[in-house]
């Protein structure tokens, strides 16, 4: 069962706060099987919330981009990660961060796929959206924790 926390915002300007974070059991299977039904259909509920809560804190302009990032880190860490996923978004002071948690310890890794292959662009998807949108990308905590930063647009057009 996903355990949620979330943050109410304090208003909707640049001091504005808002956190909301989700953690779930990942449904033990071998390596290299698919994801289980329930696995695979997290990735559409990180999704959802992740475009609720941002039309909630009025930055609808970063749905779109954000479900992506929320797509492509869940996904790896359902995929390749161990335990637990945790998926947290956050906006403080103009900037929304994505962050997803699992109990693997090895570091992922950028792929150079070749233009055939299924697999490997997610982390390259990832670091082009972040540059699109002021942002940055990166890995934590030993590669427990792959996060992805986006400027929210000001008020009136642009980045904040």
């Amino acid at each position: 069962m996903p355990v949620m926390t979330v943050a109410r915002p304090v208003s909707q300007s640049q001091t504005a706060y808002d956190l909301m974070s989700v953690s779930f059991e990942v449904d033990k299977r071998p390596p290299g099987a698919p994801l289980s039904k329930s696995d695979a259909r997290r990735v559409e509920q990180m999704r959802r919330l992740a475009a609720a809560r941002l039309h909630y804190c009025a930055l609808a302009e970063l749905v779109e981009p954000v479900r992506l990032i929320v797509s492509e880190l869940v996904t790896n860490a359902l995929e390749h990660g161990e335990g637990p996923v945790t998926f947290t978004l956050l906006w403080s002071r103009g900037t929304v961060e994505i962050t997803v948690r699992d109990g693997s310890s090895e570091r992922p890794k950028e792929q150079n796929p070749n233009p055939t292959s299924e697999n490997g662009r997610g982390l390259l998807l990832v670091a082009w959206i972040a540059d699109e949108h002021d942002g940055a990308w990166g890995i934590r905590r030993g590669g427990r924790e792959t996060w992805c930063t986006l400027q929210a647009p000001s008020p009136g057009g642009g980045a904040a």
